[in-house]
């Protein structure tokens, strides 16, 4: 009986990928159940028939290592949605053909890598690639140079919009205002998005670089002093050898999954 019960704690995913339609995703973040949804990834890459048998609330739990009260609410999320499916004493949860029907089609598709600690941040990545591809988009339509970011100061000479669009990347409040969350707009903070940022580098799906551009150039620092006690310098802006520089978006690279 205690081998019984190491063996399911310990149970392997059979996928290490779950492939999902993007507008799914979407749908998921706009509705409020992005969470529930990184419940049915893993859930889903357990076995190759997407289903687990003679199923229980404590028996899944154990399987994807989480709290069975937790994961009860998710599947009454999905059951209720049409994702998870009850036959008899069996959970099944549906397959892709039957997930892009029930989304509304879309040609978009993101393999969503299986993780039990960053399965909600992972699936934020498709959603924040789409944004990316978007601005290189509009970048080759409108016939932009990309600017060369690399590691390090990197200072734009200007802050006309030329300058500002030859990257693709997003500011912090900018990934925050994608996602829904807990603020007043119903969307997450601009330090929530710092860090799903970070937390996505960190695990290596994009690369993030700081961009800063001169507000004033050819200037002392007891002058720059001078400026922001009297309200003439932005607040978020700080002195770098003879400028004023102030942050501007982040370039993200999307590096894959």
């Amino acid at each position: 009986m205690i081998k019984d019960k190491v063996a399911v704690r310990t149970k392997k995913y059979y996928r290490s990928r779950v492939y999902l339609p993007v507008k799914l995703i979407n749908l998921a973040n706009e509705g409020s159940w992005l969470l529930s949804l990184a419940y049915f990834v893993r859930l889903k890459a357990l076995y190759k028939n997407c289903t687990i048998y003679d199923f229980t609330g404590r028996k899944a739990a154990e399987l994807i290592k989480c709290s069975p009260t937790t994961l009860n609410f998710h599947i009454k999320i999905l059951e209720e949605l049409g994702l998870a499916r009850r036959h008899h004493s069996n959970m099944t949860f549906i397959g892709f053909d039957k997930l892009k029907e029930w989304s509304g089609g879309g040609n978009q598709t993101a393999a969503v890598e299986v993780d039990n600690n960053n399965q909600l941040n992972l699936l934020r990545l498709p959603i924040l690639n789409t944004s990316l591809r978007q601005q290189d988009y509009n970048r080759k339509k409108h016939g932009i140079k990309l600017r060369e970011v690399t590691e390090g100061m990197n200072i734009l000479p200007d802050l006309s919009n030329e300058s500002v669009s030859s990257y693709s990347g997003c500011s912090c409040i900018g990934v925050g205002l994608m996602f829904q969350g807990k603020c007043r707009n119903g969307r997450m903070s601009k330090e929530s998005g710092g860090r799903i940022v970070r937390k996505l580098e960190s695990l290596g799906k994009i690369k993030a670089t700081k961009i800063f551009a001169i507000f004033i150039s050819g200037i002392s620092h007891i002058d720059y002093k001078h400026l922001k006690a009297i309200n003439q310098a932005p607040a978020h802006s700080f002195y770098y050898r003879g400028a004023i520089l102030i942050p501007k978006r982040t370039a993200i690279t999307y590096l894959g999954t």
